[in-house]
């Protein structure tokens, strides 16, 4: 087994080892895999065998980066100034603080995950795992990289994994397991996605529904090139939206399933992912109405949204039906109308 202690490449100056540094402290508290989390950890305390450490061990001749053949490969160099990091970070738009030769490199570290949103932060944590693994393609099986297929499976590899999260979400015993209708004169509009991962498409479901849990409209929108379950979702949020404003709804209450979505639709936090910027497009959207809320449910609350994602797998174009729908989707929103203004 190989053992790279700190001294065998100095990344700055000495490293603060005496008390845990802000950049431990975020790491281990980030929502990302173990496997990213230690591959993390090993930078940040040079426990890598990057070329530099193993020239000092004598192990290699030659301690230039695989990935630019320009200069000594350290933890540094990896992280900050080899071009093949920088293009993957300036296409991520990932914006990190200077580097100076002087500096402390855990001190670095923790003042350039303090200066990032937390999306932001995640993405750069899973974008350094991705180049160590796209340098050890290179050194093991001669796969040169491609900046822009590092890039797609950046994004994926962050929607995928949001995605996973948010499927394991196990509502609190409190939540509601049936469908509620809106008070007053909301519009509550549902939406679900039906997604088919082999030919990379989907259907989206939107349902409109008053305080009296009759249907005002229900549609569905059929999507290709669609790269995963996370930006479907996105997609039929921004079809849902974008229905409401061409029907003139004012004030909406938007439902879905997917808690990634509605997380991020709810904090405001944004990110130059192709989710990111779908989203974005919801919250400019929003700008249109007199008042939009965005509400996670479960998908025993959600059924006749599902269904019509599903209806919509058969569909080549987009279709809509107003003040009335397809029969199954009729009888299914019948069976919410059973909790209408019955006392808990």
């Amino acid at each position: 087994m190989l053992m790279i202690h700190d001294q065998l490449e100095d990344p700055g100056s000495q490293q603060t080892t005496s008390t845990p540094s802000v950049f431990y402290a975020k790491l281990w508290q980030s929502n990302i895999p173990s496997k990213v989390k230690v591959t993390l950890w090993r930078f940040a305390r040079n426990y890598l065998p990057t070329r530099s450490n193993l020239y000092t061990r004598h192990l290699l001749i030659n301690s230039l980066c695989p990935l630019c053949q320009q200069h000594p490969e350290t933890v540094v160099h990896l992280c900050l100034q080899c071009n093949v990091t920088t293009q993957i970070m300036f296409a991520l738009h990932i914006t990190i603080p200077a580097w100076f030769p002087n500096m402390d490199w855990l001190t670095w570290l923790g003042s350039c995950v303090s200066s990032l949103p937390n999306t932001d932060c995640v993405l750069f944590f899973i974008t350094m795992w991705a180049v160590w693994g796209v340098r050890n393609k290179l050194i093991h099986e001669s796969i040169s990289p491609d900046i822009v297929v590092v890039v797609s499976f950046i994004k994926n590899y962050v929607a995928e994994f949001e995605a996973s999260q948010a499927a394991s979400y196990k509502p609190s015993p409190s939540s509601s397991s049936r469908w509620l209708p809106p008070s007053g004169n909301l519009i509550k509009v549902n939406f679900d996605v039906a997604f088919d991962s082999h030919m990379l498409s989907s259907s989206s479901g939107i349902v409109f529904r008053n305080h009296e849990g009759l249907l005002l409209a229900v549609a569905v929108y059929p999507h290709s090139h669609i790269p995963n379950p996370c930006v479907a979702e996105a997609q039929a949020c921004l079809d849902a939206i974008s229905l409401a404003k061409d029907l003139f709804f004012r004030n909406i209450i938007i439902e879905g399933d997917s808690l990634t979505i509605i997380n991020k639709l709810q904090s405001g936090s944004n990110d130059m992912s192709l989710i990111g910027m779908i989203l974005s497009d919801v919250n400019s959207l929003s700008k249109f109405f007199g008042g939009v809320t965005f509400n996670f449910v479960t998908r025993d609350c959600n059924e006749v949204a599902h269904k019509t994602a599903l209806l919509g797998r058969n569909s080549a174009s987009f279709s809509v039906w107003v003040e009335e729908a397809p029969t199954v989707i009729d009888a299914t929103a019948q069976k919410d109308r059973r909790w209408v203004d019955t006392p808990d």
